[in-house]
């Protein structure tokens, strides 16, 4: 997951606005998700994961790969 904007996201996803709001309040104070200035400039905030996260994701793969076969 690179950078995405919260429409595209919520797009996605199918979720309410509201819903969409409180799960990425809880992914940002958990560190898993960080609010990045848009790429294009704009004034919008895009959101992509954290080093953390990118690292547990790795681990999520692996763990994955292993159970296959």
């Amino acid at each position: 997951m690179g950078r995405q904007h919260f429409e595209r996201i919520g797009h996605r996803l199918a979720l309410a606005k509201k819903a969409l709001l409180m799960r990425v309040a809880k992914m940002e104070a958990r560190g898993i998700l960080e609010a990045v200035p848009a790429a294009d400039g704009g004034t919008y905030r895009e959101y992509r994961l954290t080093a953390r996260a990118r690292a547990l994701r790795i681990l999520l793969d692996d763990a994955m790969a292993g159970g296959r076969g």
